[in-house]
């Protein structure tokens, strides 16, 4: 029954986290890697749960509790209830698509086949017991993905005296609403959205610039018109950290927890960027004037054109080289975060908050505070990227014209009952969906499928284990042949969770193989309650 060293390795072959089998509760079903074997086993794929399907509305019940039961004693770090299928041979087109069953994927850190075998055979048996013989438990073995990440890059002197607000001779955030010149211009958008006002900018604590995240959504205090921004607390407080786990309020008397953007790693790979790139068209400027075989129209056209992309590129690293001291990238303060408490879910379950609101400096946008928006980057590439995996669910018109525009401008809130009951109806399953998308400072523009069951996840916290429910992503599905992508990895915490309407719906906190974020309407409730913040969208 215990599984050989080839299928512990290649059961789960095609996932993101590349994980190892432990167990499973359909040890009879033989394994067989299929395709080429060893070397190209065939890869599996994760699908969101059928929004009709039985699990659906059980989840919320009882039946959660005694899945967390069974797995006591079990080092757990997430429950997942998916649809796991192998994909379809592109070799034997006449052979039937590939089953997608619903599994209950349990994910585990350390933890052997004698202490998995019983607990996923207890899964199984309660699974049974509720009428669900469709759902058989799997074990993986993995650790819990922490989309924040320490980046290498250098950490600069910083001054005898910290300012609180940023000085008005300060580099600015850019609108990012010029267009460079040249076939590069694609390659440079994201560095250049690192030090913009857009969303899914990489940010870090002054006090530690290399542990990053992203900085994720706009928002205003209705008291006294400040604009706040909002991200996940373990990306500013790194676990182990001094203020790890405790509250966090900002007082004006004591020295501020200063927050810039971009972090130093990012900043480091801007400035390596923006210089390759001059270097390169310096380069080809020199080989255009020494070629003997163009005329001279054809000579000076092209070096023309270069000239002006290399202008254009030379005064963007220049720009970069001006925010090279952590002090110029200061943007705001941390002004409050609650401790990893548990706080209540619709579903009346537990959800751990991690969430921090961090004030912003005057003086460091070109766009004045008042006047920003919640923008994400938007290019005709990511467009095109959206349409194929939303189809009709987004219409290509807004997609051209926000592509045009360089940025897609977020409004309104995604109710979070519209996770468990999506409305649009996908054309190839013939079920509901929900599509969602998010730009995080690693992974930049994704897409994804939201799961209609919650997600649960543990954390030992002071000795302690406390269970949390997130709501699921699951990325995109790649090529016929390959598995499936993240929907977010190191770095991408924080990062604003869309849907195809254009509507803010989450934050992204987590996630390896499945994406995890805490819906919009649940945090924005959360900061007025533990706070006493009253905020909104701006």
């Amino acid at each position: 029954m215990e599984p050989n060293i080839e299928e512990k390795n290649l059961y789960f072959s095609g996932l993101p986290s590349c994980s190892r089998l432990v167990a499973r509760s359909n040890f009879d079903v033989t394994f067989k890697p299929g395709g080429g074997g060893i070397f190209w086993p065939v890869k599996k794929f994760l699908s969101p749960t059928s929004p009709n399907h039985k699990i659906v509305s059980l989840w919320d019940g009882p039946l959660r509790k005694d899945i967390i039961n069974a797995l006591d004693g079990i080092d757990w770090t997430s429950i997942d209830i998916v649809r796991l299928g192998l994909h379809e041979n592109p070799d034997r087109p006449e052979l039937p698509e590939p089953e997608q069953p619903h599994v209950l994927l349990v994910s585990v850190a350390n933890t052997t086949w004698g202490q998995g075998f019983p607990a996923v055979m207890s899964c199984r048996r309660i699974m049974e017991q509720y009428g669900l013989d469709d759902i058989h438990c799997e074990m993986k073995e993995m650790v819990l993905g922490d989309p924040s990440c320490e980046m290498e890059g250098p950490v600069a002197e910083r001054s005898a005296s910290t300012p609180n607000e940023t000085s008005p001779l300060a580099p600015r955030l850019t609108s990012q609403s010029e267009v460079f010149p040249g076939p590069e211009f694609q390659s440079i958008v994201h560095h250049r959205t690192m030090a913009s006002e857009r969303l899914g900018a990489s940010i870090a604590l002054l006090d530690s610039p290399t542990w990053e995240g992203t900085k994720g959504l706009y928002l205003r205090r209705k008291d006294t018109g400040a604009t706040l921004a909002l991200t996940c607390r373990h990306m500013l407080f790194k676990k182990g950290s001094e203020l790890s786990n405790e509250l966090y309020q900002h007082n004006p008397d004591t020295t501020p927890r200063l927050v810039m953007q971009p972090g130093s790693g990012t900043l480091n790979d801007m400035l390596k960027f923006a210089e390759g790139i001059c270097h390169a068209l310096e380069r080809n400027r020199a080989n255009l004037e020494a070629r003997a075989d163009y005329t001279e129209e054809r000579r000076h056209i092209q070096i023309t054109d270069c000239q002006k992309r290399l202008n254009s590129y030379t005064q963007w690293r220049d720009y970069v080289r001006t925010i090279a001291t952590p002090e110029s990238r200061i943007i705001g303060h941390v002004l409050f975060s609650p401790k990893a408490s548990p706080g209540k879910s619709l579903s009346g379950e537990s959800r751990l908050r991690d969430w921090a609101l961090i004030e912003l400096h005057n003086n460091k946008h070109q766009t004045a505070l008042p006047d920003l928006r919640n923008t994400v980057t938007l290019t005709s590439e990511h467009s095109c990227k959206i349409h194929r995996v939303a189809n009709s669910e987004l219409s290509f018109e807004r997609l051209f014209l926000a592509a045009c525009e360089g940025f897609l401008q977020l409004e309104g809130i995604m109710p979070e009952a519209q996770i468990k009951m999506p409305t649009t109806m996908d054309s190839q399953n013939k079920e509901p969906r929900l599509v969602v998308a998010m730009y995080g400072k690693t992974r930049e523009l994704q897409v994804g499928f939201s799961n209609c069951v919650p997600s649960i996840l543990r954390e030992v916290i002071n000795g302690k284990a406390e269970y949390s429910e997130v709501w699921g992503i699951i990325g995109e599905k790649d090529n016929p042949s390959a598995g499936s992508k993240h929907f977010c990895i190191a770095g991408d915490s924080g990062s604003c969770i869309w849907d195809m309407e254009g509507r803010v719906a989450g934050i992204v906190v987590g996630g390896p193989d499945v994406g995890y974020a805490h819906p919009i309407e649940w945090l924005l409730e959360d900061i007025r309650t533990q706070s006493s913040i009253d905020v909104e969208l701006i």
